[in-house]
C-alpha cells in the first residue's frame, strides 16, 4: 500500500493568537499574559479538560491529566456528561485534578447549553480557568467553548499518521470491504452526535485551536509529523506528547493510572505462558469492540491449528450465549478443535494484554491495530503484529507497521472480507521470520522510541508552561 498525497487544506482563521512551532525542535509557543506585568502567577495555571469517555480515549486522557498536574502542577477540571461517565472512569492520581459532572436537568436540556453554563461558574471561582483541553471527538461542544472565550487546545488520542489523514494531506485508505455477517464487524459507539470520520471537516475544527496534543511521540512517527509541520499555518502546531500509557506508572491504585484491575484470569494465562518455549506463542486480541463473524471464527481457528504453534485467543462469547460458553465454542469452532487443540488456550473474557505482550513466550501479536494496542506492543516488547484491520483509524495504523516501522505484516482479505486460513498459516511462518531477524535490532530501536521519547517531555513541558503564561 502506498499513500498518494493531496492537495494542502484550506488556512482558517483563529481569533487568538497562534503559538509558534517554527520547526521540529519546540519553540516557546507565543500567548498573552493576563498575569501582571511579569507574568507570574501566584497559584497554578487551570486547566478545563472535556475528555471522550470511550475506554479508547478516557485511559490516555487521564494519563494526560495525570502528568500534567504530578510533573508541572497543573490544576485540572475535567468535566463529564453524566454520572454514570463519571464513575466508569479512572480515579485521578493527584489532588491537583477535580471531576464536575454537567446539569443537564435530567436531560431537558442540552449538553451545550449545561457546559456553558459550567464554564461559567468556572470563570466565576478566585482561580478561574486559563484554557480548555478537549478531545477532538466532542464536536458538541465546539459552540460553548466559542461563547466561553477561553483558549482551546485539542487531544487526539491516536496517531500522527491518521491525523494527517483526517486533515486531508494524506489520501486515506479504502476501509477493507467487509460480509459483516461473515466476517466480523464493529459497533458504532452509542453516541448520536458522533461525526462521520471519512466525511467530517476536521480542518474547520481543529483551525479553532491553539495546538493539537497527538497520543504519539516524533521519534515513533518522523514522517507524519515532518508533513505536519509543513502544513503550518494551515494547521495548527501539533505537539505529540505520547506514548500515553499507564504501564510505567508507579502507582499503588491501578485504576488512577488508566489500569482496570487485572482480571481474574491473569494468574492463570501467566502460569500458561511460563510453560511454553520463548518465541512461541500467537496472541489473538482484537479489542473490546470486534465481533468476529461465525465463517471467520473457522477460518481462524483452521489457521491457528494448521500453524502447529501454541496460540492465546481472546474469543468472547456473545451476550445471548453468555450462559453457555462451552456450547458457543463447540458452535462456532470447527469439529473437534477443543478436543485437537489441547496446548491452545481461549479465553472468553477481558485477557491481561500488558502481561501477555511482554512474556517472552509471544512470538507474534494478531491485532485489530488499535492505536492503543499498537503502542502497547511496541512498548513491552515490540513483538511482530500480524495487522488485521477493520475500519476507521486501523487500515492507516496497519500501514504504518508495515511500510514505515517494519513491525508487521498485514493479512490480506478475500473479496468479502474474510482472512483465509492458508492466509493465516503463512504470515504466521512470515512473522516467525521477521522476528528471529530483528529480535535484537528493529525491535529494540522501537522500544526505545516509545519508552524515552524525549521530544514528548519537551512538548509536554512548553505546554504545560505556555498555561502558566497565559
Amino acid at each position: 500500500m502506498r499513500v498518494k498525497r493531496c492537495s494542502q487544506p484550506k488556512t482558517y482563521k483563529r481569533d487568538s493568537k497562534p503559538m509558534r512551532f517554527p520547526s521540529r525542535e519546540m519553540a516557546p509557543m507565543v500567548v498573552s499574559s493576563n498575569n501582571g506585568d511579569n507574568g507570574k502567577r501566584s497559584h497554578p495555571p487551570h486547566l478545563v479538560f472535556l475528555p471522550f469517555t470511550d475506554k479508547g480515549h478516557i485511559a490516555p486522557s487521564m494519563i494526560l491529566a495525570n502528568k500534567l498536574a504530578i510533573l508541572h502542577g497543573t490544576s485540572i477540571t475535567m468535566i463529564f456528561v453524566s454520572e454514570k461517565e463519571l464513575e466508569s472512569s479512572p480515579s485521578p492520581a493527584s489532588p491537583q485534578i477535580k471531576f464536575v459532572v454537567l446539569d443537564t436537568q435530567g436531560g431537558t436540556r442540552s449538553k451545550s447549553e449545561a457546559l456553558t453554563e459550567k464554564l461559567d461558574e468556572l470563570k466565576r471561582l478566585a482561580s478561574p480557568p486559563v484554557a480548555i483541553l478537549v478531545d477532538i471527538i466532542v464536536l458538541w461542544s465546539v459552540d460553548a467553548i466559542e461563547r466561553s472565550k477561553l483558549p482551546k487546545f485539542s487531544l487526539y488520542t491516536a496517531s500522527c499518521s491518521y491525523l494527517s489523514v483526517m486533515l486531508g494531506i494524506r489520501a486515506e485508505l479504502p476501509e477493507p470491504q467487509i460480509d459483516e455477517s461473515r466476517a466480523g464487524f464493529q459497533p458504532r459507539i452509542d453516541d448520536p452526535e458522533m461525526p462521520d470520520f471519512g466525511s467530517h471537516d476536521w480542518k474547520r475544527d481543529l483551525g479553532e485551536a491553539q495546538a493539537v496534543l497527538v497520543n504519539s511521540c516524533e521519534e515513533l512517527e518522523r514522517q507524519a509529523v515532518e508533513e505536519l509541520i509543513r502544513a503550518r499555518p494551515r494547521i495548527p502546531p501539533v505537539l505529540p506528547v505520547g506514548p500515553l500509557l499507564a504501564i510505567d506508572a508507579d502507582s499503588p491504585n491501578p485504576k488512577a493510572v488508566g489500569h482496570e484491575p487485572s482480571p481474574p484470569n491473569a494468574e492463570a494465562c501467566k502460569q500458561w505462558l511460563d510453560e511454553q518455549e520463548p518465541s512461541s506463542v500467537i496472541f489473538v486480541s482484537f479489542g473490546s469492540r470486534t465481533f468476529l463473524g461465525e465463517e471467520q471464527i473457522r477460518e481462524l481457528a483452521t489457521g491457528l491449528e494448521g500453524s502447529k504453534r501454541p496460540f492465546m485467543w481472546v474469543l468472547p462469547v456473545p451476550p445471548h450465549w453468555a450462559d453457555g460458553t462451552k456450547e458457543y465454542l463447540d458452535h462456532v469452532l470447527p469439529d473437534g478443535f477443543l478436543a485437537r487443540n489441547q496446548g491452545g488456550l481461549i479465553l472468553s473474557g477481558w485477557a491481561p494484554q500488558k502481561m501477555i505482550l511482554q512474556h517472552s513466550s509471544l512470538l507474534a501479536f494478531v491485532t485489530h491495530c488499535g492505536w492503543n494496542s499498537v503502542l502497547e506492543c511496541l512498548y513491552l516488547g515490540a513483538k511482530p503484529m500480524l495487522c488485521w484491520p477493520f475500519g476507521a483509524d486501523q487500515p492507516e495504523n496497519a500501514r504504518f507497521i508495515e511500510e514505515e516501522i517494519k513491525a508487521g505484516v498485514e493479512l490480506e482479505k478475500d473479496g468479502g472480507g474474510i482472512v483465509r486460513s492458508g492466509e493465516i498459516q503463512a504470515k504466521i511462518e512470515e512473522v516467525a521470520r521477521l522476528e528471529a531477524r530483528n529480535s535484537s535490532g528493529n525491535a529494540a530501536t522501537l522500544k526505545e522510541y516509545v519508552r524515552n521519547a524525549p521530544s514528548s517531555a519537551k512538548n509536554l513541558q512548553a505546554f504545560a508552561e505556555a498555561l502558566s503564561q497565559m
